[in-house]
């Protein structure tokens, strides 16, 4: 089965956010070059998901996006904050 469509590509933007935070706490001073090289590529991937969201609509609405001070990023959808 293929989903697609806005809400799945948002939903599956928050997901990739998600692990990227959880992996962002794993770090350790040594042998962790793996979980960077994966937190790369998954923020790679939605920086792509966002600007083909945003290059399919008219208005580019960023204020959607707000970058934490820890680097986590926090999606705000319909109004309110995502979990």
């Amino acid at each position: 089965m293929h989903i697609n469509g806005e809400r799945y590509t948002f939903e599956h933007i928050i997901h990739l956010i998600r692990e990227i935070d959880h992996l962002k706490t794993e770090i350790r001073e040594h042998d962790t070059g793996h979980i960077h090289t994966t937190i790369s590529t998954l923020t790679r991937r939605v920086n792509e998901l966002m600007m083909e969201h945003n290059s399919k609509t008219t208005e580019v609405d960023t204020s959607m996006w707000r970058q934490e001070s820890d680097g986590s990023i926090t999606l705000t959808l319909g109004g309110t904050d995502g979990p």
